[in-house]
């Protein structure tokens, strides 16, 4: 456990700040931005990365500032607003390599500044291959409701958890078939994920963000995947700034939604009707069910499994910060409702299997079975869904990933005071025990060194700044 974190000036003792927890964060204004992790696809040239705040967007956008891999980037760009995104973000960045990365990397950093103009030193952090794969699931050509999706999807990584999706003519995640983009991995077993949708873009009234869990086996396109079983928890387009959106159908159904398919899908019906049994369905489990309106751009939807050895069940919440959650179905996965409905054949659809596909549902709910294949112009057009094309849709992602199982045990509160003399400050602090350490700088690759165990400590004012934690 690590407490304390002190910073120290050429001359005066800059700030004092007090963390408890696992990991020390305060700094001061004068600190320099820190890079907090860097993300890539397997094989992909793109690699996106996430800084602790706001940045200078000449610094991080100069491509000689960057190596990955002890390699120099072909480009850099800071992130800025793609589509309806309530509020900017310019803390994110994206490089292009010149090999695609295969393996995790390390990504090099320095002279990137922030907007006060304090500049990192060089900093080297490791970066992550995403073990996530996306999947353009639809009809094919020549079956009812395809091609679906009408072109292929665009997913960018900015960093941990940070996605942008953009989906173009993808009919929607209902009927006896879907057609959506899936960004997804492999989950076995019980499971808990979740995301913020940030926006979803105004082009049809279900235009929509998920968090999706599927039936395997995962196939291409048109192979078969899109008329598998599964549940999801989607927010549709809407929010306190709606406006009409590109095909006329509305200003946003505005809504959470738990839908669900609980048998596969009739293969000559497609996305073309919903037509039971292996149309689309509410979950069907306990709870309140959908709540609106949708709370953009803090729409937290959370996807739960808990197996045991007597019993599976489904949960899905909503929320409004990510921490306090809403429970709003529970799926009981093996009753008869569910395991015992139905399908095709007039066979139970069965139990849900060990393992399922999890991860980003995106869908413009436009193209050829909803009958709006194309932006007319009745509306207008927006830079990345022009007239005379299908509709396209950005649906924008921040902090998906696993909920931590168990709540870390709350630290011991510690007290410190400095005081100055002279050339010198005394660090003393309560309760007695533990290391003081002292580091240059902050972030992830950050080397402290100790200092000692004597309480109070006497330290003398060098020539930089200091940063100083006590571990207990």
């Amino acid at each position: 456990m690590l407490a304390g974190l002190i910073t120290i000036g050429v001359r005066v003792i800059v700030s004092l700040s007090l963390v408890t927890g696992t990991l020390c964060s305060s700094r001061t204004q004068a600190a320099a931005p820190v890079l907090q992790g860097a993300t890539a696809f397997p094989n992909s040239t793109k690699v996106g990365l996430k800084f602790d705040k706001v940045l200078d967007a000449a610094s991080a956008g100069t491509a000689a500032n960057y190596k990955v891999n002890g390699a120099a980037v072909t480009s850099a760009v800071v992130r800025t607003n793609v589509a309806n995104e309530v509020g900017t973000e310019f803390n994110l960045v994206q490089l292009t390599v010149g090999t695609a990365l295969t393996g995790d990397f390390t990504v090099t950093v320095s002279g990137v500044k922030d907007t006060a103009g304090n500049a990192m030193a060089s900093t080297t952090v490791p970066g992550q291959i995403l073990k996530l794969t996306s999947t353009d699931i639809g009809s094919p050509a020549g079956q009812p409701g395809g091609p679906d999706p009408q072109a292929a999807s665009t997913v960018t990584t900015w960093g941990p958890g940070n996605f942008d999706v953009l989906t173009t003519g993808s009919n929607d995640y209902w009927n006896n078939a879907d057609g959506f983009n899936f960004v997804w991995e492999p989950k076995t077993n019980s499971f808990d994920v979740k995301v913020r949708v940030v926006s979803v873009s105004p082009i049809n009234n279900w235009s929509a963000g998920a968090i999706e869990v599927r039936e395997g086996p995962p196939t291409a396109n048109g192979k078969g995947w899109e008329l598998s079983r599964h549940y999801f928890s989607k927010v549709d387009y809407g929010g306190p700034n709606a406006v009409p959106v590109l095909d006329n159908s509305g200003s946003g159904a505005n809504s959470y939604e738990f839908n669900a398919r609980l048998a596969p899908g009739d293969p000559t019906l497609r996305e073309t009707s919903n037509n039971a049994p292996g149309g689309s369905v509410g979950w069907g489990g306990a709870g309140p069910g959908n709540p609106n309106p949708v709370p953009f751009p803090n729409a937290w939807i959370r996807i739960a499994r808990v197996k045991t050895a007597t019993s599976d069940h489904m949960l899905g919440y909503s929320s409004s910060d990510g921490v306090n959650w809403d429970l709003r179905n529970d799926v009981d996965l093996n009753d008869d409702t569910h395991a015992g409905f139905l399908d095709l054949n007039g066979s139970p659809a069965g139990k849900w299997p060990d393992v399922c596909y999890v991860g980003l549902g995106s869908v413009s709910h436009t193209g050829i079975a909803n009958n709006n294949a194309t932006n007319e112009g009745a509306v207008g057009e927006l830079p990345y869904s022009p007239t005379g094309q299908p509709y396209s849709a950005y649906i924008i992602y921040r902090d998906y990933g696993d909920v931590a199982s168990t709540a870390a045990p709350p630290p011991t509160s510690i007290s410190a005071t400095i005081s100055r003399s002279g050339n010198s400050v005394s660090i003393q602090w309560s309760p007695s025990g533990g290391t003081l350490e002292t580091t240059p700088a902050l972030g992830p690759t950050a080397k402290w060194t100790v200092v000692g165990t004597a309480n109070p400590a006497t330290i003398t004012i060098g020539s930089g700044i200091a940063f100083y934690r006590i571990r207990q």
